[in-house]
């Protein structure tokens, strides 16, 4: 049986191949399925749960980091138990600072992947019963902004760490519902997004 998270990660690379194309293909986007290590060749080019052969997602692909995220499972000796409950709440009212908050652990992850790789991070999760969502920090949404105005008429939630302060920009997170999130993202810049990003 597939695990729950590569299912997610499937759903997703249909669902942004839908989006970059207008709705015309399904396979832009397929799952990396390299296993990154220390001692992977390239191991920088390789960081995301997307990758692609199709130009446009190449552009895409040039410019972000993208992790797809469900659930919250512990291994117990070498086991997967199943995935455990989690919410949005737990980023302020959890009893403890780190261990409970999930989703700053997914974001930890794509972050410090995108820093590694010169990219920016883009954080795709869903709760269970819950619908996607897509999650980035102010220096990611100040480019989307830059191309795409102002999100303003998009319902969305901003969390700031306070004891991170001189880290604002990693801790400083912008959650969108996923639909929204992606027809205020317009994929037409993309191709613009990325040459003027190679002139630099």
């Amino acid at each position: 049986m597939p695990e729950k998270g590569s299912n997610f990660e499937r759903d997703m690379c249909k669902g942004m191949s839908l989006w970059i194309s207008h709705g015309t293909r399904v396979d832009v986007f397929m799952r990396n399925r390299v296993r990154v290590t220390e001692a992977t060749p390239n191991r920088e080019r390789q960081l995301s749960d997307l990758t692609s052969n199709v130009i446009e997602g190449i552009y895409y692909t040039s410019l972000f980091v993208t992790e797809c995220k469900t659930g919250y499972s512990k291994t117990r000796k070498g086991k997967r138990t199943k995935n455990i409950p989690w919410d949005l709440l737990d980023l302020i009212d959890s009893p403890k600072r780190d261990s409970n908050k999930v989703l700053l652990n997914f974001w930890d992850q794509v972050y410090t992947d995108a820093q590694l790789c010169g990219k920016y991070p883009l954080l795709l999760f869903k709760r269970d019963f819950h619908v996607e969502c897509a999650c980035v920090d102010v220096r990611s949404r100040n480019l989307i902004y830059d191309y795409c105005g102002s999100d303003k008429h998009i319902p969305h939630l901003c969390y700031s760490d306070l004891e991170m302060l001189d880290k604002w920009q990693t801790k400083h997170l912008y959650i969108y519902r996923l639909e929204d999130f992606l027809n205020w993202f317009n994929p037409d810049i993309i191709e613009t997004m990325h040459k003027e990003r190679m002139k630099k």
